[in-house]
């Protein structure tokens, strides 16, 4: 069964508005919400990377300290209800939605870190430039390789919005 990403408008909203001014360098954030079942992924919000973010123009990482700071409030505010889903980032002029190799590592080391609790995590892209991004989802889990390897098995997701 394909899987679903329900996004509110408002933070479709705030991740173009960051994606259009840091464009020709990425940027991203973090998404909270839960999976409604084995194929529904709801996000409830969006935290930005924080004023100590690095953006490159090949690279992001968030200011981390802040980030999991912000991920412990939202989670206790909304009653324990709300976790850490996933990430979201720019790939500025990009030809294609597919994650990088440097996203699948990421998507890896989330899956396999037990204080994020995300077996599933969400990753969209937004692709292209300040005139066009384009969101691209995935899912990401591992997956068993020959012998003992385990791999990242991205899988695309549909994206649908609604109104918080």
């Amino acid at each position: 069964m394909p899987k679903l990403i329900w996004i509110p408008e408002s933070v479709v909203e705030a991740m173009l508005k960051d994606a259009i001014l840091w464009h020709d360098l990425e940027t991203g954030g973090t998404f909270m919400g839960y999976w409604s079942d084995t194929n529904v992924a709801v996000i409830t919000k969006m935290i930005d990377g924080g004023s100590e973010a690095t953006r490159t123009r090949n690279s992001f990482s968030p200011d981390r300290e802040w980030e999991q700071s912000e991920i412990d409030r939202h989670y206790h505010a909304s009653g324990r209800i709300d976790t850490y889903i996933g990430d979201w980032h720019t790939h500025p002029n990009a030809q294609s939605g597919d994650p990088s190799w440097t996203d699948r590592r990421c998507l890896k080391t989330i899956i396999r870190s037990p204080e994020a609790r995300a077996p599933r995590p969400v990753m969209i892209l937004l692709c292209g430039g300040p005139e066009n991004w384009q969101p691209h989802a995935w899912v990401g889990q591992l997956k068993r390789r020959a012998f003992f390897f385990e791999g990242v098995e991205t899988t695309a997701a549909a994206i649908s919005t609604y109104k918080s």
